[in-house]
């Protein structure tokens, strides 16, 4: 797991975890984190945390992801808005 660089808030320290290993972070930063699977991002195997306001979820392009990964980063974005 690691996140996509340009998809967290400014400021905050990108994620690199190893391949099947677990990883611990702790996220302080306010706004939208997008995690994706290092090996498995083509699939669509990413992800959003979201800590406190998402502040920057209006900075953040997926259009660069594989398809099936910005699809699945757009429909948790509208979830987001939709709370």
């Amino acid at each position: 797991m690691h996140s996509v660089n340009g998809m967290i808030p400014d400021g905050a320290q990108p994620i690199d975890g190893k391949t099947n290993q677990d990883t611990k972070v702790t996220l302080s930063q306010p706004g939208v984190y997008v995690i994706a699977c290092k090996l498995h991002t083509v699939m669509g195997m990413v992800g959003v945390v979201v800590v406190g306001d998402p502040v920057n979820i209006d900075k953040i392009d997926p259009s660069g992801l594989p398809p099936k990964a910005k699809a699945k980063i757009q429909t948790l974005f509208d979830q987001i808005r939709n709370k």
